[in-house]
């Protein structure tokens, strides 16, 4: 597991990310996830590694394997990050 700062884009470097239902794939994947998970689970726990797997069960696929979310270690942080 990488060490904090991580982050979870919704593709990797130089691909173009799919645009479905109004919003980006990655958009609606990550809510259609998290509204998943939290059906099954109250409370809601999920750690970062989790929540990039079941993503990146269906981002590739829904893609036609053309977006592939990255997750890792921040580097050269500049400026601000928000989640």
């Amino acid at each position: 597991m990488p060490e904090f700062p991580i982050r979870l884009t919704a593709g990797g470097e130089g691909e173009q990310v799919a645009e479905v239902e109004g919003h980006g794939l990655f958009t609606k994947v990550l809510i259609d996830v998290l509204q998943e998970m939290l059906k099954n689970q109250t409370p809601l726990t999920v750690t970062a590694p989790q929540l990039y797997d079941a993503i990146l069960r269906r981002v590739p696929s829904e893609s036609g394997k053309n977006q592939h979310p990255a997750f890792g270690q921040l580097e050269n942080l500049r400026g601000h990050v928000l989640f």
